[in-house]
């Protein structure tokens, strides 16, 4: 059995478009001219949302230049304010950094003893523990700022 690793005349991606050497006469879907026997050709194969069965192939140049038509009408946008995927990361130094995560780290050793202070039912410990929880969520603010779950 041969892969795209063993076979890089047969690359297929995740798409289900793939290059590959025209193994009969076809139509470029493209341009009306034929694809001849030997030549470089991309497939594509797949199945409308109706599900038939399809399967085009182009010339690679033609196949190159609709991919540019189609760059060219979807430029890439940067939006303004976000780097990528994901959240934005924040703007603090290693020694503020290393602070957030002891703080975060200790919160959650907090709410670990109010569930215990609550279980034994030391509601005098639970009143302490619940002002250091206070005085943790202002210093965190100086962090940038206090996580959505500490508010509840």
């Amino acid at each position: 059995m041969t892969n795209s690793i063993t076979n890089p005349t047969n690359l297929k991606t995740s798409f289900g478009t793939w290059g590959r050497w025209a193994k009969r006469v076809g139509i470029c879907k493209e341009c009306p001219e034929p694809i001849e026997k030997g030549t470089e050709i991309i497939m594509s194969a797949g199945r409308t949302p109706e599900g038939y069965s399809y399967r085009n192939s182009w010339h690679l140049e033609c196949w190159v230049k609709q991919l540019r038509r189609y760059l060219a009408e979807h430029p890439y946008i940067i939006k303004p304010g976000h780097p990528g995927k994901g959240r934005p990361s924040f703007n603090l130094t290693g020694e503020q950094r290393l602070c957030r995560r002891a703080l975060i780290t200790k919160f959650s050793r907090l709410g670990d003893k109010k569930r215990e202070a609550v279980d034994l039912g030391l509601m005098v410990k639970l009143e302490s523990l619940q002002q250091e929880g206070r005085e943790m969520m202002a210093a965190m603010k100086d962090l940038g700022g206090v996580p959505k779950s500490w508010l509840m």
